[in-house]
């Protein structure tokens, strides 16, 4: 059941976002995982043609995530993908994920599965509210239909 709730919520939440986004490449996810929080630790300038939206902040019991949009500056379609840091105060440890977009109607992708795994590690409580930050990060673009695109053409994290 804890593995179909996921699912559900995850695919119903890209598919809100596919129309702002086109698929995030091998590079991009690689970047997303391990470079940016390599750039934010050390200080360093985000890649060059690239920014970061924070779009939404949820604390739900012990965790806290904070969901943030990998923004291509120069492309039409500008939402390479998300990036969420999910912070546990019962282990202190924070963990970033990526969750990539594209190739999810046919067949899942290995970034995609590569994403599942990752949440799959944590433990029950930790995806129970990971599970309810997602569903809250769905119910804001679904009551608000321009809720993207504000996001996307604001300069500025919200």
């Amino acid at each position: 059941m804890k593995m179909l709730i996921k699912i559900v919520i995850i695919i119903i939440t890209l598919n809100t976002l596919n129309s702002y986004s086109q698929n995030t490449s091998q590079n991009e996810y690689q970047y997303m995982t391990k470079g940016i929080l390599f750039q934010i630790e050390n200080g360093l300038d985000l890649k060059k043609g690239y920014s970061l939206r924070k779009f939404s902040r949820n604390k739900i019991g012990k965790y806290t995530f904070t969901f943030n949009m990998l923004i291509r500056d120069e492309k039409k379609d500008k939402i390479a993908g998300i990036i969420v840091s999910a912070h546990s105060k019962v282990s202190g440890k924070t963990y970033i994920k990526a969750i990539p977009f594209g190739n999810s109607n046919k067949k899942i992708s290995p970034m995609f599965s590569e994403y599942y795994d990752s949440v799959d590690n944590w433990d029950g409580n930790m995806t129970a509210a990971y599970s309810m930050a997602l569903t809250k990060v769905m119910s804001d673009f679904i009551m608000n239909p321009n809720y993207m695109k504000v996001i996307i053409q604001s300069k500025k994290s919200l």
